[in-house]
């Protein structure tokens, strides 16, 4: 035993001692670059809080051709470089419709044409951020040129993530970090002809400025080059300006010292071959700030210096905006293009300006070999030492911190080729089960009667989880025991794991091109990105989205068989669970049952919407299911080609015999329950916009879909009025959501949704001849369009029956008017039998009450 353990010893001496020699001696040498780095970091004086922009840089490149490649040449390379260097940002963004293939092309490419983009696109900040730019504004405009797509492309990312955006002939000549932290909303700069440029510019997250110049934009769009663009942004300037700390605007020489025309772009790029050649020295982005005595000091040294008398002073200057719109046929004297050899003469002023980052660049990477070679050299030493000494240790404690983990992993990965990443993308094969008391960051668990006997299982996407989800987990989740959320990617929300539910599916389906979403996710999450997969841009997840139903229920069953029902339903739906339970207790499990909102995907294929919430009894699914444990990943190849995974569902239910949708005298009202289907005209989705008529009136509504996290809320708070033994009805919700702000009489930009009604074209004779002249330009279809009509007279004598509240009209190029007969609905409610108008206050009391208030408030002292 001992000569092996002494050949180990001498070889970890052999290896480790010079090893550990050579990392000292690089330690002590760059001292002062460690030193250095510590005066990145200073307090802001006095210590209060101001506004931040983030330290995110944003380039927009639109290819001309689909297909094209990338092309990125040195000046390119030159702005990007020195935004890494003097910025040291969070991130980079090159936004992009180039094709992944491209990008991954460029990346890899040894071509001496693809040197630059190379070098770009693998700079460690920089990250590829797919876009789709707008072909025509909102106002029907068609936009032509790349920049002017370019221009709507940067406003909105900018708005969205905030950040500093740069266009690829701006190139950074100093840290923005002093601009960041100046308290502003916004800081622009102007340009030569005082308008504000916009090719530089930084904004907070979601700064007013930008979510104005976004919408503007495609509102005074008119195919011209600044009218959108320069015009818009310098008037939203100079009129928030006035508003403190909301716009900064900095003079033209911050961010454009030159400008397009002729004598300036002369002046910065012409090469003087006579010039002699300045002091060498690289940029140090990590020097102190000047003090005063240093400013006079160098206040002082210029005014006896030699500069040449073309050289332009950018000491005042934060960035170079170098315009070059020169005409080809007209070049400029003593000047070709941008090379390595130009700059490097440093004859020009542009070669001057941008020296200091490219002699960086060059020396860049003997440093690259510096910081990568110490931590290697410290991490083999002891990685040799742990491995040669311990290693049965090494394999207990990784399957120790694996049998930790509140979740068990799959029993394989899904593809041979991944199991590399098979632990970095653990699948939580696991439900969330709590009991009574206090759950998920101390919400309390008040089950609702019956519901220990329900599985509910909530479908989601990976890329609105976190928009969508983390409502439930203090609204829909502490009333129920047995629940189970699935996504395409795994996740842990406040405890909660997240199943990814395609984790099993079979390599063929794995490999197909409607998984690229998926594959773009999986990679991500193996790299341990810090990205949120909605801010990556992946795109396609609907392609997923009907892969997951069918699992999804085999899940369910084998995690707990012998529920009564099972319950699944959108992230973006609400089920009011004391209804829900109150139904099903007076329905038999035992039936073979899957209830829902009915919709087709044609005459034949009936299925239960998903969205909208999907009842099964606990006898279908055993009955299925149960006899099936390879049911889950049977129809892959079906939903290849199918829209929905809702009605792959009801296929495979079908195709055992089942009745696929359940619908009769013996369950009536069904489909009214359940809200935000397809079905008929009698369902909506956010509660103010629920159809009421006279069959519903006094009936059970139980579930609502397409809300948001703010709708969750209020109809959380609305049922908490409700004992749980008490129904709530379809009239409860139109006491709630809607009496309170209807109006007797017009009222303005309001839509109450009418035109997706199609009315009696008897009662308009000129719709009819309408009708009859669109019937003869179209023979083959057999129903004209609903019709639209043009003013408020004409719908009004048309209007047959109330239908919803509708809601605020913000398109000003569709200006809507609306009213609602009250009295018509006063009646309804006085024969529906459980709503006496007299009971409750009548309809348009919020503006009633609004009304009182303004009086009070005009005759206060009288």
């Amino acid at each position: 035993m001992w000569p092996k353990t002494r050949r180990s010893v001498i070889a970890i001496i052999a290896f480790g001692l010079p090893t550990l020699f050579v990392t000292l001696s690089f330690l002590y040498i760059n001292t002062d670059l460690i030193s250095s780095l510590a005066t990145r970091i200073q307090p802001w004086p006095g210590g209060g809080r101001r506004l931040t922009i983030p330290n995110i840089v944003h380039y927009v490149h639109l290819m001309s051709e689909p297909q094209g490649k990338i092309r990125f040449e040195l000046k390119h390379f030159i702005s990007i470089y020195s935004a890494s260097l003097y910025f040291s940002p969070d991130v980079i963004y090159i936004h992009t419709d180039a094709t992944d293939y491209e990008v991954e092309r460029a990346k890899s490419s040894d071509e001496a044409s693809d040197k630059w983009s190379r070098l770009i696109l693998d700079l460690p900040q920089v990250v590829v951020h797919h876009v789709t730019a707008p072909d025509y504004a909102d106002n029907g405009q068609k936009i032509r040129n790349l920049e002017n797509k370019s221009d709507f492309v940067r406003a909105k990312v900018v708005y969205e993530l905030g950040g500093i955006y740069l266009d690829w002939d701006v190139h950074p000549l100093r840290d923005f970090k002093p601009l960041r932290e100046a308290g502003f909303a916004n800081v622009v700069g102007l340009q030569k002809d005082d308008l504000v440029n916009s090719g530089c510019y930084m904004a907070i997250k979601e700064s007013e400025m930008m979510r104005l110049w976004f919408e503007y934009e495609h509102i005074v769009y008119d195919g011209g080059w600044i009218t959108h663009a320069v015009i818009l942004l310098t008037d939203l300037s100079r009129t928030l300006a006035m508003i403190p700390n909301e716009v900064l605007i900095l003079e033209r020489y911050a961010l454009a010292p030159s400008s397009w025309e002729r004598d300036d772009a002369q002046s910065l790029f012409g090469s003087h071959s006579n010039g002699q050649a300045p002091r060498s020295g690289a940029a140090d982005p990590h020097r102190p700030a000047l003090t005063t005595a240093d400013a006079e000091m160098l206040w002082e040294a210029a005014r006896v210096s030699s500069r040449e008398k073309w050289e332009k002073d950018y000491s005042s200057s934060y960035a170079l905006h170098a315009f070059k719109n020169i005409d080809s046929d007209h070049p400029l004297q003593d000047f070709d293009k941008i090379t390595l050899q130009y700059v490097l003469s440093r004859q020009s002023n542009f070669a001057r300006a941008v020296y200091p980052a490219v002699q960086h660049a060059i020396e860049a990477v003997p440093r690259k070999l510096v910081a990568i070679f110490v931590p290697i050299s410290i991490v083999g030493l002891i990685g040799t030492i742990i491995y040669r000494w311990t290693s049965s240790i090494r394999n207990v404690d990784i399957q120790s911190i694996k049998n930790s983990l509140p979740y068990v992993a799959y029993d394989k990965p899904v593809c041979e080729e991944s199991k590399s990443l098979e632990f970095a993308v653990e699948t939580f094969n696991s439900t969330y089960t709590h009991g009574h008391g206090i759950y998920a960051n101390g919400y309390e668990t008040t089950y609702v009667p019956g519901t220990e006997d329900v599985f509910l299982m909530i479908k989601t996407g990976a890329s609105v989880l976190w928009q969508r989800f983390p409502i439930h987990i203090a609204t829909t989740l502490p009333q129920l025991p047995h629940f189970a959320i699935y996504s395409d990617a795994p996740d842990v929300v406040a405890g909660i794991p997240v199943i990814d539910i395609l984790n099993q599916t079979r390599q063929i389906t794995m490999e197909s091109p409607q998984y690229e979403t998926y594959r773009q996710q999986r990679a991500l999450l193996s790299e341990h990105a810090n990205i949120e997969l909605w801010e990556a841009g992946i795109k396609g997840a609907w392609n997923l989205d009907k892969y997951k139903n069918v699992p999804m229920v085999a899940h369910g069953y084998r995690t707990f068989p012998n529920a009564k029902w099972y319950i699944f339903m959108d992230a973006d739906t609400y089920i009011l669970w004391p209804n829900m339970m109150r139904w099903l207790s007076s329905i038999n499990h035992e039936d073979l049952l899957y209830m829902g909102s009915v919709t087709y995907e044609n005459r034949n294929s009936p299925f239960v919407h998903g969205g909208s919430g999907v009842v099964m009894s606990g006898a279908l699914v055993r009955s299925t299911f149960g006899k099936e444990p390879e049911l889950g990943s049977a129809y892959e190849v079906y939903a290849k080609n199918r829209c929905c995974g809702d009605g792959v569902l009801a296929h495979a239910f079908k195709d055992r015999g089942v009745l696929p949708v359940l619908s009769r005298d013996n369950y009536p009202y069904v489909s009214w329950r359940f809200q935000g289907g397809f079905c008929c005209e009698d369902q909506a989705d956010v509660p103010a916009n629920v159809r009421h008529n006279k069959q519903n009136w006094c009936e059970e509504i139980t579930t609502f879909h397409h809300v948001t996290p703010h709708d969750i809320a209020q109809l959380y708070e609305f049922e908490q009025k409700f004992p749980r033994e008490q129904p709530i009805l379809f009239k409860d919700v139109y006491h709630e959501f809607v009496m309170p702000y209807l109006q007797d009489g017009r009222r303005d930009n309001w839509d109450n949704f009418a035109d997706i009604r199609e009315y009696p074209q008897s009662l308009n004779p000129k719709q009819v001849e309408r009708d009859d002249e669109w019937r003869k330009q179209h023979p083959k279809d057999s129903k004209p369009p609903i019709p639209n009509y043009d003013s408020y007279e004409n719908c009004s004598t048309l209007c047959q029956e109330w239908d919803e509240l509708g809601k605020k009209q913000l398109d000003g190029d569709k200006a809507f008017s609306s009213c609602w007969f009250l009295e018509r609905i006063r009646k309804i409610r006085n024969s529906s039998g459980c709503d006496p108008v007299d009971a409750v206050p009548e309809e348009g009391a919020f503006f009633q009450q609004q009304a009182e208030e303004a009086s009070k408030k005009n005759y206060r002292g009288v």
